[in-house]
């Protein structure tokens, strides 16, 4: 009986460590859930688009102190940029942001075009550019 208490003391114990420890790297920001639309995955970075809540992610895989950069820009003229810039290896970096969805006047989806840059600095020169990613923005 006390060797039976003692392996489900430590049990406890260690179920307890393991969710203190995950629950204090849990990212502060939520995972996207719906279809992801991404590029095709390289060493250096990883970016992807999720229809259900409109949002972008963008990953530095690469040491090389620059920046990983999404530029985006819809099939009705919107666009814009998710930058990370907080370090290498720490997982994606999401831009929620709020787009049209529902058809165009012609009846077309509405769809989002993306790629992936490196950068040094914000405003730097757009360096290694991906292959373009394509997504449509209501989740079809």
């Amino acid at each position: 009986m006390k060797f039976k208490s003692r392996v489900t003391a430590g049990i406890a114990v260690t179920a307890s460590s393991i969710g203190l420890l995950l629950g204090s790297s849990a990212p502060a920001q939520a995972v996207p859930g719906g279809p992801a639309f991404c590029i095709p995955p390289t060493g250096g970075y990883d970016g992807c688009f999720w229809s259900t809540g409109d949002k972008f992610g963008v990953a530095d895989n690469a040491a090389d102190g620059k920046r990983t950069v999404l530029i985006w820009k819809t099939s009705y003229g919107r666009s814009g940029e998710c930058h990370d810039s907080n370090g290498t290896l720490n997982g994606y970096k999401y831009c929620d942001v709020n787009l049209w969805e529902g058809p165009h006047a012609n009846g077309k989806p509405t769809i989002v075009t993306f790629s992936v840059a490196i950068r040094k600095g914000k405003n730097g020169k757009n360096e290694s550019m991906s292959s373009p990613g394509i997504g449509y923005i209501a989740g079809r």
